[in-house]
């Protein structure tokens, strides 16, 4: 994706104006995922860390980046308050703040979805993701919550998959882990059953170990 100069300028002070919170920003859905997920980014789609290796195959169509492109001038600065946050915060810190939104909060939370944007960066964003995760599955009030996303840095394969806490559901972007996601420009060739439906509501596809070939049609 091409962006202006005035584009990129926008995002960038946005980006600046971000802060440290004192609790984790996350949410609860989006227009596709259900109430039943919080969403949470390590890093704006600006930087993603996948981009910048020129590992994603899809960055002419990112959604992130053209959500923080065009949709609000604060979404770039929200999702650096994430990054911030992530960096900043061990897994135990996160853990707490997740308790106590799944304590507090009346609507049952049954997924986390890492990475709406962007991608984890090195070894010490995994192994803390995989720390988080271990957390919650001992936990007895947060034990069935299953942390799910994707990724495009198949150089990190190994390491991806060693040790891996069952709860902890990672899809490759074009390339297989616990499934392979890929973004293709017709869906009429693919089994049915195969096919994300753009919606999450009722879907499980990227949500279990399977093995599977998931296929999106470009948009």
């Amino acid at each position: 994706m091409n962006l202006k100069a005035e584009t990129i300028k926008k995002i960038e002070n946005s980006i600046n104006k971000a802060i440290l919170p004192e609790k984790m920003p996350i949410k609860r859905g989006n227009l596709k995922i259900s109430k039943d997920t919080l969403i949470f980014s390590m890093s704006t789609a600006y930087h993603c860390p996948a981009a910048k290796k020129g590992l994603c195959k899809v960055r002419n169509i990112c959604y992130g980046l053209k959500g923080e492109a065009t949709y609000n001038r604060d979404t770039p600065k929200y999702h650096e308050k994430q990054h911030l946050y992530w960096k900043l915060r061990d897994a135990e810190d996160i853990f707490n703040d997740i308790l106590d939104i799944v304590r507090n909060e009346r609507i049952k939370t049954r997924y986390i979805r890492f990475n709406e944007v962007g991608d984890i960066e090195d070894t010490e964003d995994l192994e803390k993701l995989k720390k988080l995760a271990k957390l919650l599955e001992n936990a007895y009030i947060t034990q069935d919550i299953i942390i799910y996303g994707y990724t495009a840095r198949y150089d990190m394969k190994k390491e991806i998959m060693t040790n891996k806490p069952k709860n902890l559901i990672i899809n490759g972007s074009g390339f297989m882990l616990d499934n392979r996601f890929n973004a293709v420009d017709e869906i009429d060739d693919y089994i049915p059953e195969t096919v994300c439906p753009g919606k999450c509501l009722n879907c499980k596809l990227c949500k279990e170990i399977k093995g599977m070939h998931i296929y999106i049609k470009k948009h």
